[in-house]
């Protein structure tokens, strides 16, 4: 394996676990801040908005765990461990962190929202505009709960 490979696969595994453990909160705030963007930015109707933001999470959630798994397992099966795997490489920096969980789902939304796009009359830049502030934005929200939650319960 060379070390591009041990990067990607360290790189997803930790941030896979990480949203698992501490950035729960992003899935969960991710869908009302996507449904008010969509409605805002790309003037899609609330209920359209909110079966947008249900599929398109429901999809980039299943592909991310999807891939974390298989990683884990292929790189088991070659007994190739990663470097840390007792210390999730995460954790170091909880706002890059979550900068890269928001960033690995808005990318996988917008592959979804651009394969949807296909045959929709809706306007392709303006709902990826949508998903990729709407990432951000709660990629900031799940570090600010994150870093409430830990400072409250230390």
């Amino acid at each position: 394996m060379n070390s591009f490979h041990i990067f990607l696969y360290e790189f997803l595994l930790s941030s896979w676990l990480f949203s698992m453990t501490y950035d729960w909160f992003h899935l969960i705030l991710n869908t009302f801040v996507l449904c008010i963007f969509l409605s805002l930015i790309a003037r899609v109707s609330l209920a359209r908005s909110i079966l947008l933001s249900f599929s398109a999470h429901f999809f980039a959630f299943m592909i991310f765990t999807v891939c974390a798994i298989g990683l884990f397992i292929y790189h088991i099966a070659i007994e190739n461990m990663p470097s840390e795997l007792t210390e999730v490489a995460a954790t170091k920096d909880l706002l890059i962190s979550s900068l890269r969980v928001g960033g690995i789902y808005a990318f996988l939304q917008g592959l979804f929202v651009g394969a949807l796009h296909i045959g929709s009359e809706l306007s392709v830049r303006k709902l990826l505009l949508a998903v990729i502030l709407s990432n951000l934005t709660s990629a900031l929200l799940s570090y600010f709960c994150i870093t409430t939650l830990m400072t409250l319960l230390v």
